[in-house]
């Protein structure tokens, strides 16, 4: 082998192997549960119901993973639709191929376990409408410019 060959050969593994470890080592060191309390106060702030939901974790490797445990979605106490939750899953599973991140063309796979969706309809409306916050605000529509 040529030296400057081998010279490569070491700097890309004295490289690769730390980020490796590091990616394989991330999940424990990080706490993803800490930003549980943030995402559901923002998720609930902006719904006419509340989110719950149990463990988060996290995977860096070999792909991309967020794993949400006991995930419901109701519908507010008040509301007519209140008597079942909207959504209940026991996991939900969320992966992205690294190898597909770095090719630009992301792959992703959203899987459900023991997911129970409860649809209502009544007079006024489905419980997934009930579910949307209506937006304060009117939309502007901007004139088109010249």
């Amino acid at each position: 082998m040529k030296k400057g060959f081998k010279k490569f050969l070491w700097w890309n593994l004295i490289l690769t192997v730390p980020l490796v470890g590091l990616l394989a080592a991330a999940p424990f060191l990080i706490d993803v549960n800490r930003f549980k309390g943030p995402i559901l106060k923002a998720v609930n702030s902006n719904i006419n119901g509340e989110v719950t939901l149990g463990h988060i974790s996290l995977k860096l490797f070999p792909f991309i993973g967020l794993t949400l445990q006991d995930l419901t979605v109701k519908n507010l106490p008040q509301s007519t639709y209140a008597s079942s939750p909207l959504l209940k899953l026991s996991q939900l599973d969320l992966r992205v191929e690294l190898k597909t991140i770095l090719e630009r063309k992301i792959v992703a796979s959203l899987e459900l376990k023991s997911p129970e969706i409860t649809f209502i309809q009544t007079a006024e409306g489905t419980n997934v409408e009930a579910l949307i916050k209506k937006s304060e605000k009117p939309v502007e529509k901007k004139a088109p410019s010249a």
